[in-house]
């Protein structure tokens, strides 16, 4: 029992951490680096990996839909009518995509870190096709990513309410979620032992908040490395900042409103 996973190579980092997640369910998945052999003669076992699979995922990208391999896997996969679960982990114009994919509902994953995201992904799938992971995987299928959301806010005040949203993104329990308030520099010792590799940091930036006052905790994050990367959730009011500093680092952020 598996689920075969289509995408563009360039996109692997990401595809990976989407397997890693499925795998930690008890679901076995067939993607074409990790499950062809040496000489082996790649069409004949695209096709039996897409007709043996009980699902078929396709991670949506610019290159993904550019794609002449990746169009006719998907094609297979309806015409042997599999379940499919487009999932967009680049954003993509939905007119650009082929109307069997435009129609169904996405699973985007594209603002989130993508060790999370790919946890939130793998959750959905496997609940929409009714499989009973624990019996499966005779694990908590989560439980090495529990404590894994830092939420640090920068000014107290007007803070935005970003715990309640972050966790029904994710898909986790409240109590997965460690915040901090960062106001000045001398908070920065009380929360840097808190990051750590494989953590997903959210920086919260509410509307009067010190945007200086993130920069270096910023810097830190992406130092540590090895995570599923930062991501700033942001006050309209920061849009000159998140433009000047936070897109040149490749840094996800997404704007909210005071009400999310």
């Amino acid at each position: 029992m598996h689920i075969f996973i289509s995408y563009s190579r360039a996109d692997w980092l990401y595809v990976q951490e989407i397997a890693r997640a499925l795998r930690r369910r008890g679901i076995a998945t067939w993607v074409d680096i990790e499950n062809l052999q040496p000489g082996e003669r790649w069409a004949p076992a695209v096709h039996g990996a897409i007709d043996t699979a009980i699902a078929f995922i396709i991670c949506l990208s610019p290159l993904c839909i550019e794609s002449h391999h990746t169009s006719r896997e998907l094609r297979r996969a309806l015409d042997a009518g599999k379940p499919v679960f487009p999932v967009m982990i680049e954003q993509v114009e939905i007119a650009l995509l082929l109307p069997e994919l435009a129609e169904r509902q996405i699973i985007e994953l594209w603002r989130y870190p993508a060790r999370l995201a790919a946890q939130r992904a793998s959750r959905r799938i496997v609940e929409c096709l009714g499989l009973d992971t624990d019996a499966i995987s005779g694990m908590d299928a989560d439980a090495d990513d529990a404590s894994g959301v830092l939420l640090l806010n920068f000014g107290q005040l007007d803070t935005l309410n970003t715990r309640p949203w972050v966790c029904g993104q994710l898909g986790i329990a409240d109590h997965e979620v460690i915040e901090r308030t960062v106001e000045s520099s001398a908070d920065y010792p009380l929360v840097e032992h808190l990051i750590a590799r494989d953590r997903a940091v959210f920086f919260v930036l509410g509307a009067s908040a010190r945007t200086d006052a993130c920069v270096l905790l910023l810097g830190a994050v992406l130092g540590a490395g090895g995570g599923p990367g930062p991501c700033v959730l942001y006050h309209e009011n920061h849009q000159a900042f998140v433009r000047s500093t936070v897109a040149p680092l490749r840094v996800r952020a997404v704007m909210l409103e005071t009400a999310v």
